[in-house]
């Protein structure tokens, strides 16, 4: 059954209408669903087996579970011995199969198996060898804290061969030499166009990040450190890992990100990979690509004080500053009692410095929790000034639930019916439920003790977004 099926029995009566119908039904079932294979299930392993040569010619997307993350397995481990064999011979079986019948470049392959040292990983990845080339690979292997620190870069460097033998794609033959010596004349494009190509090339982020997933993380754009300097990639997950496996939800292998975290390499994980060699290449590129790097991304600095987002701000090299036009501010919280001149100051230095058309985006994140009833305060305080180009965004539920009635939970008028603890006011916190898709984010509401989404909005200044459009 593909996985994630929830139907009580597939259409297969059309496999029997006649042979044409059979041939393009296969075709369809097996390449337009996910399939998974698992070394607890060897029925399924059985019946995979039994496919014919068409069905195994038609399959692009394939999992393979050999171990459980409950079952970390060790080549020394004479507890595991057993449950290894086994994991093993099911996996050889598997790779045998798929090398005798799929269609090269075509498969879509994740292989997820939790062992414990680098000579169990070697012998698992072995039997990869006998497939030919695929079109992607994901590689999960367990966890770092399960190996030891000797052998992590080692394992690294092992996934990550593999990933790329596998997937590797031949060398065109080029028969015309009139051909295989001319190269297109990039530089003669006018700018414009030249600047749009290299929009493509990994300078510009088009996460597909929404509301605010993962506020901490990758949604506001690319953190700008206390020393002036920007991280080389987004901090949270590409969401690219997986993107080949469209058609059904697999929570089981939703994220494969190539972080140092992890135990895992994917072909298609975008988180460690930028254009950076396109800023060396010679002068009049590298500085296209500084311009589109900073004018067509989002940067944002964090901190609690506005001293120091300002000390950040300020080691941003002069001619990177020139090009960013959307920065965004992170200042946790604000009060009702705070003195907003050290914000308005801050704001006017930045924006004489910047370039003209630079639109600042501020957030306080405290305000999930509680901190918010100070950004009237402060947004009356830049209307007055008629501050330009800046944007104070809230979650607009949370934000005007709280300042319309200040919920105490000793009121018997906003009783509920539920039980609840607690003596402060309405507040909420964040939270992403595993049920739920991984680009929500939910509020806990404690007045009507129940999770919901957050929806962001624009109490001050131009509507505005958290992430933004290259």
């Amino acid at each position: 059954m593909p996985y994630g099926c929830r139907h009580g029995r597939l259409p297969i009566s059309i496999l029997y209408i006649c042979r044409k119908f059979h041939d393009e039904a296969t075709d369809i079932l097996y390449g337009e669903n996910t399939f998974a294979l698992a070394s607890h299930d060897p029925w399924t392993l059985q019946r995979f087996s039994q496919l014919s040569h068409r069905a195994f010619a038609a399959i692009r997307f394939l999992h393979v579970f050999a171990m459980n993350s409950r079952s970390a397995v060790s080549s020394t481990s004479a507890k595991r011995c057993e449950y290894f064999v086994r994991c093993e011979k099911m996996w050889q079986d598997v790779c045998m199969l798929l090398s005798m019948h799929c269609t090269p470049f075509q498969l879509d392959l994740g292989f997820e198996c939790y062992v414990k040292d680098l000579h169990t990983a070697k012998i698992v990845l072995a039997s990869l060898k006998q497939l030919p080339s695929v079109r992607n690979l994901r590689l999960k292997l367990g966890n770092r804290r399960t190996f030891p620190d000797s052998s992590k870069e080692a394992m690294s460097r092992l996934l990550k061969s593999t990933v790329e033998d596998l997937t590797r794609t031949p060398p065109t033959v080029q028969t015309d030499k009139r051909i295989s010596d001319a190269s297109f004349p990039f530089l003669k494009l006018p700018v414009e166009l030249q600047m749009m190509v290299l929009s493509h090339t990994g300078l510009v982020f088009t996460n597909g990040v929404e509301r605010f997933h993962h506020i901490s993380t990758d949604v506001r754009g690319i953190r700008l450190a206390g020393r002036g300097m920007t991280d080389a990639m987004l901090n949270g997950c590409c969401w690219a890992c997986n993107i080949s496996m469209p058609y059904t939800s697999m929570p089981c292998c939703k994220c494969i990100c190539n972080r140092e975290d992890r135990v895992q390499y994917s072909s298609t994980c975008v988180c460690n990979r930028n254009a950076a060699a396109l800023f060396t290449v010679n002068r009049h590129i590298s500085a296209l690509a500084v311009e589109t790097f900073y004018g067509r991304n989002q940067f944002y600095i964090r901190d609690s004080a506005v001293k120091r987002i300002w000390e950040t701000f300020t080691k941003i090299p002069q001619n990177h500053l020139r090009h960013i036009r959307s920065l965004l501010i992170d200042g946790y919280g604000v009060s009702e009692e705070e003195d907003h001149g050290q914000w308005l100051l801050l704001i006017s230095n930045i924006q004489r410095q910047a370039r003209h058309d630079l639109h600042i985006k501020m957030i306080f994140t405290g305000q999930f929790y509680g901190d918010i009833f100070g950004l009237p305060a402060l947004c009356e305080t830049l209307a007055s000034r008629e501050v330009s180009r800046v944007s104070v965004l809230v979650d607009a539920q949370l934000y005007v639930g709280s300042l319309e009635t200040e919920i105490n939970y000793s009121d018997p008028d906003c009783d509920d019916g539920e039980s609840w603890n607690f003596s402060h006011w309405y507040q909420g916190r964040r939270h992403t439920d595993g049920g739920k898709s991984q680009t929500d984010l939910e509020i806990f509401d404690l007045k009507w003790g129940k999770w919901r989404e957050a929806r962001v909005e624009s109490i001050y200044g131009p509507p505005k977004t958290i992430g933004w459009s290259p």
